[in-house]
């Protein structure tokens, strides 16, 4: 929420919690999943962020108008947290020699 660009809401938690997720044994798809709802998904909320600024200069309404009406961008995350804290599809890595790479 602090910058305007919510590349770094991707870039950087992902960065951080990459060896947290590694050492749960958990898939790294649960941890893009986590950072496309918290990252991309929510910029458009947030006013001063460059894709709440888009949505403005394009459709001309404020953020705090279509917010009610931006259901994909607040449901999928409050899903995400949901998800998460009753570890619904929260997928478990195998060992690294039973799946590939660009699986884990």
């Amino acid at each position: 929420m602090i910058t305007a660009n919510s590349y770094l809401a991707v870039i950087l938690p992902g960065q951080m919690f990459e060896e947290c997720y590694r050492n749960q044994k958990l898939k790294l798809k649960n941890l893009t999943r986590t950072l496309e709802a918290g990252g991309t998904l929510t910029g458009p909320l947030i006013p001063w962020n460059s894709s709440g600024i888009f949505v403005y200069l394009t459709i001309g309404v404020p953020v705090v108008q279509y917010f009610p009406y931006a259901i994909l961008c607040w449901l999928t995350s409050i899903i995400v947290i949901v998800f998460g804290y009753l570890n619904i599809s929260m997928d478990k890595a195998k060992a690294p020699q039973e799946e590939p790479e660009d699986q884990q």
